[in-house]
């Protein structure tokens, strides 16, 4: 009998919001919007959503900004589409990278203490080398 293996797709919205030479960043959470996610393991992140499916990407990025940082999304724009195949080739992720604009500027307010912002240039100071060496190239440096 032959033993086939469940293959699935799933695309993520990873948002950079940069205000000045600050990036918003998340403590420990690959997904935002997933509450079992969110840990104090002690590094940092991009936000990212994941976009169910027949969900509009920028309507979801709208709601779960206004939802979780208390902000509204008045520009988003696709800067990049990347993918990749996890867990045993057995995953295909596609990510959908944004730059996110605000409303106003979001403040250092800390929800939960899961986010704030990083200065551009100790970025990997809180994150991971590879998730840093990721979303480098999309960061603006201003000089």
């Amino acid at each position: 009998m032959k033993q086939f293996i469940s293959r699935q797709q799933k695309i993520v919205a990873v948002c950079i919001l940069q205000e000045d030479n600050k990036v918003l960043l998340l403590r420990g959470s690959q997904f935002a919007d997933d509450e079992n996610r969110i840990s104090s393991t002690g590094y940092f992140d991009i936000p990212r959503f994941e976009i169910g499916f027949g969900e509009d990407p920028e309507s979801m990025i709208k709601k779960r900004f206004s939802e979780y940082f208390n902000h509204l999304v008045v520009d988003v724009n696709v800067i990049d589409v990347n993918q990749d195949i996890e867990d045993e080739k057995s995953v295909q992720i596609f990510e959908v990278i944004y730059s996110v604009h605000c409303d106003k500027t979001m403040t250092d307010k800390h929800k939960r203490g899961a986010f704030f912002f990083a200065d551009i240039n100790t970025l990997n100071s809180y994150m991971l080398p590879h998730q840093h060496e990721y979303i480098a190239p999309y960061l603006r440096v201003s000089v």
